[in-house]
């Protein structure tokens, strides 16, 4: 399996994580929104959009929290800073994560990188495949397909990836 490239080791070193609290909720709509590239392509106002996101945000966060009950919901942090979020939960057959996602100012820093590669070592310590969901559009794909991961499921918009367990890689 390739190893995840850190695009700079400064900043590797500078990454922690904790997990979310009830005082994140804001911090995590604005990062919510931020990954809304589509926003622009309604035809909505202001307001509706901001009704719009503040619905999704929550149908979201509810849906995480009920589907993935004791996974680990974690914000990412730079020198203590929030700047994204990674939620990872391990069932019995695998390890997904569920999201991954920093603010805009710090998307391509290698901080993604950083925290998949903790999923990724998650992973092979369990002997399971890692998966994920991610959009066709997403220029983090190509990052996963370097990676290692590969398409198990094409739903169009979205992609079903996998990085195989250890024990299955080829």
């Amino acid at each position: 399996m390739p190893e995840a490239q850190i695009l700079d080791q400064d900043i590797a070193r500078k990454i922690t994580r904790r997990p979310v609290t009830d005082d994140d909720l804001e911090f995590l709509h604005r990062l919510y929104e931020s990954t809304r590239w589509d926003l622009d392509l309604l035809p909505l106002n202001d307001e509706q959009k901001k009704a719009f996101v503040d619905q999704q945000f929550n149908a979201q966060h509810t849906h995480y929290h009920k589907f993935f009950a004791g996974a680990d919901f974690d914000i990412v942090l730079l020198n203590d800073r929030p700047v994204g979020r990674i939620y990872v939960w391990e069932g019995k057959k695998e390890v997904r994560v569920v999201d991954i996602s920093m603010l805009p100012e710090f998307r391509g820093s290698g901080i993604g990188g950083t925290v998949m590669q903790q999923a990724i070592d998650q992973a092979a310590r369990a002997d399971k495949p890692l998966r994920l969901w991610v959009e066709s559009v997403n220029p983090a794909r190509q990052w996963y397909e370097k990676t290692g991961f590969h398409v198990i499921e094409d739903k169009g918009i979205n992609q079903h990836m996998e990085l195989p367990a250890p024990s299955n890689a080829t």
